[in-house]
């Protein structure tokens, strides 16, 4: 249960980032629209996943501070 929440926790976050980072030069770039969808709705998502990837972790911490060692 911790490695899942630990890896899902770390890829949710790093494939955020990349979203964040892929917005940002997408929007410096000037374009509107990347792949179909608009720029601030790439970034809202990859946003929304490093925010769920701090809850991951978390809840990872929560969990290694309930179990008993």
């Amino acid at each position: 249960m911790e490695q899942l929440l630990n890896y899902s926790g770390t890829l949710a976050s790093v494939v955020g980032a990349a979203l964040c980072a892929i917005a940002g030069v997408g929007r410096i770039a000037g374009y509107h629209y990347l792949g179909g969808f608009e720029v601030m709705t790439i970034f809202s998502a990859g946003t929304a996943l490093m925010v769920f990837g701090c809850l991951m972790k978390l809840d990872l911490v929560l969990f290694r501070r309930k179990s008993p060692q």
